[in-house]
């Protein structure tokens, strides 16, 4: 839990850190992206570090199961596995810091060398009702982010045309996905070209349901074919969270179009 709360607050371990978790968080819907960043990086990383050692057990497991119940909610679109991108994982971690902040960190722990001081029942009570209510304010103003997020790249689609030239790279915390406008659904499948930074096995690009093109200097050229709007974004989660720095997308065929950044045909 720690090694995945220094990813996102240091960029430990191949992991974004603050700017690119913020970015990340903002384009799937919580904002202010960069607070929930924090939030979410502070939560594992000081949540690891205290569940491993047993202090204050029941409120640092109930804020950890508070986080991955929202990772998990985020993951659900995917399915259960966590090999297509599903809720599995952060299943798992939230039930197992859950059970802890109920059932308490046993003998060999600082809680019992403290007397239960920052532990026991009541207080383990008192977490659970309060990390509840943090998750579902946290989780309904993710849907009315959304929300307002659909609407607004419906109306920019309102027309038949739809953006095709380059765009500029966002500015400093803006979420990438901001720059993908919704695309009318009779454009669909699109075969696209995705260069990135960083290496990419064929196992990872099999996985995307890509391949890879060519790969120099730690840069990768991928080809994959996309049949919707979501499944653009849930590319580009995977992007992030495989640590891979996008540089360019663009329908295939048209790599002269534009360099800055990527777009939609």
């Amino acid at each position: 839990m720690a090694a995945h709360g220094s990813q996102k607050l240091f960029g430990w371990f191949g992991g974004g850190g603050l700017t690119g978790t913020a970015r990340h968080l903002e384009s799937a819907g919580f904002r202010p992206g960069r607070l929930n960043a924090i939030v979410a990086g502070v939560t594992e990383t000081a949540g690891g570090v205290l569940l491993a050692a047993g202090l204050a057990t029941p409120s640092t497991g109930a804020a950890v199961t508070s986080t991955m119940a929202v990772a998990a909610a985020t993951h659900a679109p995917q399915g259960f596995f966590a090999m297509k991108g599903g809720y599995e994982y952060p299943a798992v971690l939230g039930l197992a810091s859950g059970t802890l902040a109920l059932a308490g960190a046993g003998k060999l722990s600082l809680d019992e060398l403290l007397h239960q001081r920052l532990g026991g029942g009541r207080l383990a009570l008192f977490s659970a009702v309060v990390t509840a209510g943090a998750t579902a304010l946290v989780l309904r103003r993710r849907q009315a982010a959304l929300a307002e997020q659909n609407a607004t790249t419906a109306s920019a689609a309102g027309t038949d045309n739809v953006t095709t030239g380059p765009v500029s790279p966002p500015a400093q915390g803006e979420p990438t996905t901001s720059l993908l406008p919704r695309a009318r659904s009779d454009r669909f499948p699109i075969r696209y070209r995705i260069v990135v930074q960083g290496e990419v096995t064929p196992r990872s690009a099999e996985s995307l349901g890509a391949s890879i093109i060519e790969s120099i200097r730690e840069q990768s050229v991928l080809d994959i074919e996309i049949v919707d709007q979501g499944q653009l974004y849930r590319t580009l989660d995977w992007l992030y969270e495989h640590g891979l720095e996008l540089i360019r997308l663009h329908p295939a065929g048209e790599e002269n179009r534009g360099t800055s950044f990527h777009y939609l045909a």
